[in-house]
C-alpha cells in the first residue's frame, strides 16, 4: 500500500525529477530495442512490433491533443485509452507531463489505476508495460511498488468496444497488411469477421489489401466520446488508395484536427510515418485542417469539405 501522504514535493528540485524520468525513458527504450532484436526483423514485421522511440514526438502528440487548454483537475477526471500499449512509452509520457503540470504522486497513481486503460495481446509486451509504469513510480516515490494497472489482454480490433467511453485515445497501432498482393496470407474467415463487424468496409468488398491500423481507427472512433480526440502514428501509406474506405469513414464521423507528414521515426522501416489527429464530430463541414510537413518545415491549411466532396 502507498502512504496517503506521498507527494511529488518529496523532490522539490525539478532537476531531480527530470533526471529520474530520463533514466526511466532510457531503460524503457533499451528494453524495447532488446525485445525487437530478440524476436528478429521478420517477426517484427509480421506482428507489427515497432516500438515508438521518439520521446519528443510522443510528448507533442499528448500536449497538443490532450493537455492543451485544460486544468489539472479537469485532466485527472478524463478517461484515456491506449489500444496497443507496447512498451508503455505513451502512458509514461502522459504521467510525466501531468507530474510537471503539478499532479502529485497520489493523484497520478489514482489516475493510472482508474482512468487509463490499455490493450495488448502479447503477454511478454504486457510485462514490458508493467515494468515501465512500476519503474516510473518507484523512481518518483523512492521505493519499489507494484501498480494496479487496467490491462485488457486481447486484440483491440476483435473487441466490442463501449461507444462514447473515452476522452482521449493515443498510440502507435500495429501496421500489418494482409490479403492483397503484398499482404500476409490470412484465413478467409478473418476477412469475413472484419467485413461483418466494421462499418467502413463495404460489404461487397471481397478482395484487396486490408491493414490492422484501419480497424484500430474505426474501433477507436467508436470508443471516443463526442468531441473527444484520437491521435495515432500511422504509416504514410494511409494516404494511398488502399485506405480510401477508412478515410471516408473518418471524414463522415470526425473533424480532422491536423496531420503531420515528413516523419521517419522507426528503425528498420523503409516507409515514412505521419501523425493523424481527429476529433469525433459529424458536424465538420467547415472544419479547417492544419497540415504540417516536417521534412520541409511548412504548414498548410485546407477546408475539410474539400475532401468530403471527393468520391473516395
Amino acid at each position: 500500500m502507498l502512504e496517503n501522504n506521498v507527494n511529488a514535493t518529496l523532490f522539490e528540485n525539478d532537476n531531480f525529477l527530470e533526471e529520474a524520468i530520463e533514466s526511466v525513458e532510457k531503460e524503457v527504450l533499451e528494453n524495447g530495442k532488446a525485445y525487437e532484436q530478440i524476436i528478429g526483423h521478420t517477426k517484427q514485421k509480421m506482428e507489427g512490433v515497432f516500438f515508438t522511440n521518439n520521446i519528443v514526438l510522443v510528448r507533442r502528440m499528448i500536449e497538443k491533443n490532450f493537455l492543451q487548454g485544460k486544468s489539472l483537475n479537469n485532466l485527472l477526471e478524463k478517461k484515456v485509452l491506449e489500444p496497443s500499449v507496447g512498451n508503455g512509452i505513451f502512458v509514461l509520457e502522459l504521467l510525466s507531463l501531468l507530474l510537471f503540470k503539478g499532479a502529485n504522486t497520489r493523484q497520478l497513481l489514482s489516475f493510472v489505476e482508474n482512468n487509463v486503460v490499455v490493450y495488448e495481446n502479447n503477454s511478454t509486451i504486457i510485462n514490458l508495460y508493467r515494468r515501465t509504469i512500476n519503474l516510473f513510480f518507484s523512481k518518483i516515490l523512492g521505493y519499489t511498488t507494484q501498480v494496479k494497472l487496467q490491462i485488457r489482454n486481447c486484440d483491440f480490433t476483435r473487441e466490442n468496444v463501449s461507444e462514447y467511453e473515452y476522452d482521449f485515445i493515443m498510440g502507435n497501432p500495429p501496421f500489418i497488411s494482409f490479403y492483397g498482393p503484398k499482404g500476409q496470407p490470412k484465413d478467409e474467415s478473418l476477412r469475413e469477421y472484419y467485413l461483418e463487424k466494421y462499418s467502413f468496409l463495404s460489404k461487397d468488398v471481397k478482395n484487396g489489401r486490408l491493414n490492422s491500423s484501419m480497424f484500430f481507427l474505426e474501433n477507436g472512433i467508436k470508443a471516443l466520446k463526442n468531441k473527444a480526440k484520437l491521435t495515432f502514428i500511422l504509416d504514410i501509406s494511409f494516404l494511398e488508395p488502399a485506405f480510401r474506405h477508412i478515410r471516408k469513414y473518418i471524414l463522415d464521423t470526425c473533424a480532422i484536427v491536423y496531420f503531420e507528414i515528413g516523419i521517419s521515426t522507426f528503425d528498420g522501416v523503409g516507409s515514412g510515418q505521419m501523425i493523424l489527429s481527429i476529433q469525433k464530430n459529424e458536424d465538420n463541414k467547415d472544419n479547417i485542417v492544419t497540415i504540417f510537413d516536417r521534412s520541409k518545415n511548412e504548414i498548410f491549411k485546407e477546408n475539410q469539405k474539400k475532401w468530403n466532396s471527393k468520391s473516395e
